[in-house]
Order: structure tokens, then sequence, then C-alpha cells
């Protein structure tokens, strides 16, 4: 039902963040997507929108994007580090792993609403939140171990610690869905 109230607006305001393997911090841009035929507020027209650094934001079909606020928020060293070791199967443990997920949640979940605030709007203004996470492992060539194919990826900053933090509905885990499509993520 969220889903298809979203779907219908003619305006959606919607936050993507990531990191990178960088591990570098976490990228978040507020974006307006808007039905083709849609006009924009106070008269500025897609096909003259530009982003902060002054790249145009408007995509082609029947959608047009507008980047409202864009902003990377570093990691703190001693979060980096952590970060690092979980990229090593001898130094990941499944206590690191979890405990890492949920901080990186509340990392993620800061950079939505400060990428919000800088944007000069409040959650209540925004539809939904989309998080790619960070990757700690990824391998997408079959593996055929145990009579399957399996091809698998590992991204942590919980989506569900997003979605309690900021209020708002989170769309997470897009590598694993789209390698469980048979994509390579």
């Amino acid at each position: 039902m969220i889903f298809q109230t979203i779907q219908g607006k003619k305006v959606r305001r919607v936050v993507g963040m990531m990191s990178g393997t960088s591990v570098d911090g976490v990228d978040a841009a507020l974006v307006e997507i808007m039905d083709a035929g849609h006009s924009m507020e106070e008269g500025h027209s897609m096909e003259r929108a530009h982003s902060e650094d002054g790249h145009a934001v408007e995509s082609g079909g029947p959608l047009r994007v507008r980047l409202l606020a864009f902003e990377n928020r570093p990691y703190p060293e001693a979060v980096r580090e952590q970060i690092f070791s979980l990229f090593r199967p001898e130094t990941s443990t499944v206590d690191r792993i979890g405990y890492m997920n949920f901080l990186l949640g509340e990392l993620y979940a800061q950079s939505a609403l400060s990428v919000i605030r800088k944007a000069g709007l409040t959650p209540e203004d925004v539809d939904l939140i989309g998080s790619h996470g960070q990757t700690i492992w990824h391998e997408p060539v079959p593996c055929g171990k145990d009579g399957f194919p399996v091809r698998y990826t590992v991204q942590i900053g919980e989506g569900s610690v997003i979605a309690g933090r900021t209020g708002l509905v989170t769309v997470s885990d897009f590598r694993v869905a789209d390698m469980a499509a048979g994509g390579q993520g």
C-alpha cells in the first residue's frame, strides 16, 4: 500500500545513499523525481536544472530527476579501519559484522537526515530512502560448490535501523536483489 501511494504521486522525493570500496564515507543525495509532464515549482525548467557542480541532472524518458542536495559524510577513521578488517575472512567474525551492520545503519540514518536538512526539508517531505550500503564481500562468479551455482554478496548498513531512526520507508540490498535475479550485483 505504501509503495502504491508513493508510485501514484506526481512528484517524489527520495534520498539515495551508498559507500564505495574506498570506504571514505556515506554519499547521500536527495532527489526529486517527477513525471515528465509535471513542471517544477518556482518556474525552473528541467532542461536547465543542474547540480551544484554544474552537471545536468535531468533524465530522459517519462521521468525527470532534479538534485536537491548532496553531501559526503566521511566515516570516522576508527570505523574505516573496522570496515577494512571485515574485507578479510581471517578478521571478519559474525559478531563484528553484526555490530558494524547496525553501526553503519546509524551513520547512514544520520547522513539521510543531514542531507534532508541541507535541502531545507524535513523527513515528512521525503517519500523514501534507498540505501545500497557498504559492500564487505562480493563474489559474482558462481562457485558451483555443493551442487548449486551460488554467487553471493554481503552489504552492511542495516536498512531497518535507517528506517527506525528516520521514520521513512527504506529500501536496501539492491546488489543482493540483482544477484538473486541473475545479475552481477
